[in-house]
C-alpha cells in the first residue's frame, strides 16, 4: 500500500526483511503479531487477483525469511480485508480484518449472505404543489416541468448526503421511488412526490437500507459506499 510499514518487493526484499527484524529485537517490546494490507482484493479481473496474489507471496516470503534468520515466529498473522475474507478465503491466516463487511456490504458475490445491518432514514418535513417552470433550490439545476407535488426531507451536505449526488438519485418512500430534484442542500433537499399520494408530512424516506441498494447512492456520488457509511455525521441521531 506505501503508507505504513516497510517496503520489501523486489530488491527492498532483504532490507525489508532486516527492518522487520530490527523493529521486533527493539528493547522493550515482544512482538505480537505481523500484518499487511491487500490494495485491490476487492476488484474483479485478472490484474486485481494477480496482484493480491502476488502481495500474499510477498507475505509470507517475508515471515518465512524472518523466522530463518532471526529465527522469530509471529503468532498471529494477518493480511484478510473485507475483500480477501470473501475472495480469496485461504488467506485468512490466523485473524482476519472486516470493514465494509461489518456492515453487511461489501459480498459482492452473496457467498456470506449478509444483510445490510445499517439504514439511513429521514422523514418529509412539508410537502409543496410547484406549477411548470419553477425553480428549485440552488444554482437552479432544476425547473419543473409540469405540475410537481414536491417534498421536503429534513436531510442534507451537513448529515452525510453528499451535495454531489444533486439531480441524480431516488429515495425509497411507501409507493416507491422518489427523484430527488436540485441541489442538495445543508440541512435539506427536495423530491418528487408526484403520484405517490400516500406519501404525507412525516411519512419515512430511506436514503440507503434493505430496500434502497447504497451502491446506487455511491454511484451517484461518485465514490464507494464506505465512504458513505462513515460520512453520517455525529448529529444525525443513532436508533439501535
Amino acid at each position: 500500500m506505501s503508507r505504513l510499514g516497510f517496503l520489501c518487493g523486489g530488491e527492498l526484499f532483504d532490507e525489508g526483511v532486516d527492518n522487520v527484524i530490527r523493529s521486533c529485537t527493539l528493547p522493550g517490546l515482544e512482538t505480537e503479531g505481523i500484518y499487511t494490507h491487500f490494495a485491490v482484493s476487492d476488484e474483479a479481473g485478472e490484474a486485481a487477483e494477480e496482484y493480491t496474489r502476488s502481495q500474499f507471496e510477498l507475505f509470507m516470503g517475508v515471515i518465512a525469511a524472518v523466522r530463518e534468520k532471526s529465527g522469530i515466529e509471529f503468532a498471529i498473522r494477518h493480511c484478510a480485508n473485507s475483500g480477501a475474507v470473501v475472495n480469496y478465503p485461504e488467506m485468512n491466516l490466523d485473524m482476519v480484518r472486516p470493514g465494509l463487511l461489518l456492515y453487511g456490504y461489501g459480498d459482492g458475490s452473496g457467498r456470506l449472505a449478509l444483510k445490510p445491518c445499517m439504514r439511513l432514514v429521514t422523514t418529509v418535513s412539508t410537502i409543496k404543489f410547484r406549477e411548470g417552470g419553477t425553480s428549485v433550490s440552488y444554482g437552479r439545476r432544476f425547473v419543473t416541468q409540469k405540475r410537481t407535488r414536491m417534498g421536503v426531507l429534513a436531510i442534507g451536505y451537513a448529515d452525510g448526503l453528499p451535495r454531489l449526488c444533486s439531480n441524480k438519485c431516488s429515495f425509497y418512500v411507501e409507493g416507491g421511488f422518489a427523484p430527488q430534484l436540485g441541489s442538495i442542500c445543508m440541512d435539506m433537499c427536495m423530491v418528487d412526490l408526484s403520484g405517490l399520494n400516500q406519501v404525507d408530512v412525516g411519512s419515512e424516506v430511506e436514503l440507503f437500507g434493505e430496500k434502497n441498494s447504497i451502491y446506487k447512492l455511491s454511484d451517484a456520488a461518485q465514490t464507494i459506499p464506505y465512504e458513505l457509511l462513515c460520512a453520517v455525521s455525529k448529529r444525525v441521531p443513532r436508533v439501535y
